[in-house]
């Protein structure tokens, strides 16, 4: 039991957490902008939903990967140790059922409340087939290279497509323009992650976005989300989203412009400054959507 609730605690970073509430909130945020704000009981249910999905997501994926690195590092185990691994197992699986059966349960209270959609529906399904993709061992996407998009997708794209769906009918360009910035930006921090751990992934036989196309171009590529998440969320001012919702993002500017010095620095064969660089990886995307987030709930 104490080996689970460390797993548990362990794979549900607050980040996360943090990441679900406020994605969701945007799209709460943007219905309250046009006239259709969510009542509390349905934004109650909608992000319950949403934290029900993610949840089962991770702890699934925690499920699979106890089973792929016991194969892949084989410890000498005696019976009791083999017994706890899968009490371990089964209390994973048991957690991650729960949770998906939550989802389900609130999904039906939501139809109750005629609040699903047909759009609805499509992103539901969308959510799950992204979340098979990444969790699944015979797929898992999050080894390909792939992963970090759909991940993105999946936290600031679908979740606060979600929570607009449960006030309107079709997704609003504002939507789509903001969360692909947001996914610019999150697959950014999910680069900076993945370079701070650079080491113990190739010699762990670990494979992700940066390992597969090499530290090169994925310094590259991470100078080029930047500027297209800027891109994009100038697009969304002239397509006529105020620039006083974007304003205060302008905030982030200097993080994104020291976050480049310093990923070039370390490129040049300067000491890495891993802790500040994480830092401002997770602050781009992060005050980025509180600030819009809060812009579209008091205009």
């Amino acid at each position: 039991m104490n080996d689970l609730i460390k797993v548990l605690t362990r794979s549900t970073p607050l980040q996360l957490l943090l990441l679900n509430l406020m994605a969701f909130s945007l799209g709460a945020g943007i219905a309250h902008y046009f006239g259709s704000p969510l009542p509390l009981p349905v934004y109650a249910v909608g992000q319950s939903i949403s934290l029900a999905l993610m949840y089962t997501a991770i702890y699934l994926r925690e499920y699979f990967a106890s089973f792929t690195q016991s194969t892949i590092y084989p410890p000498p185990m005696d019976r009791a140790t083999q017994l706890t691994r899968k009490a371990l197992q089964s209390g994973l699986l048991i957690t991650a059922l729960g949770f998906a059966t939550l989802a389900t349960t609130l999904v039906i209270i939501a139809s109750r409340m005629a609040v699903i959609t047909p759009l609805t529906i499509v992103l539901l399904i969308t959510g799950i087939i992204g979340v098979v993709l990444i969790v699944i061992p015979s797929i898992r996407m999050m080894e390909s290279g792939a992963g970090e998009v759909i991940l993105a997708f999946l936290l600031v794209l679908i979740t606060p497509a979600l929570a607009y769906s449960l006030a309107a009918t079709e997704i609003h360009r504002y939507l789509l323009l903001i969360s692909l910035a947001l996914t610019f930006m999150l697959v950014t921090t999910q680069i900076i992650s993945q370079f701070s751990t650079y080491a113990a992934d190739i010699q762990a036989c670990r494979t992700n976005l940066l390992i597969r196309l090499g530290w090169q171009r994925t310094w590259h590529l991470h100078h080029v989300l930047l500027i297209l998440a800027a891109v994009t969320l100038i697009t969304a001012g002239i397509q006529g989203l105020p620039w006083s919702v974007l304003l205060p993002v302008a905030v982030t500017i200097p993080l994104a412009i020291w976050q480049v010095f310093l990923l070039s620095g370390m490129a040049a064969g300067k000491k890495p400054q891993w802790q500040i660089m994480r830092a401002i990886s997770l602050a781009i995307p992060g005050l980025t959507l509180y600030f819009i987030t809060f812009m579209f709930w008091v205009k």
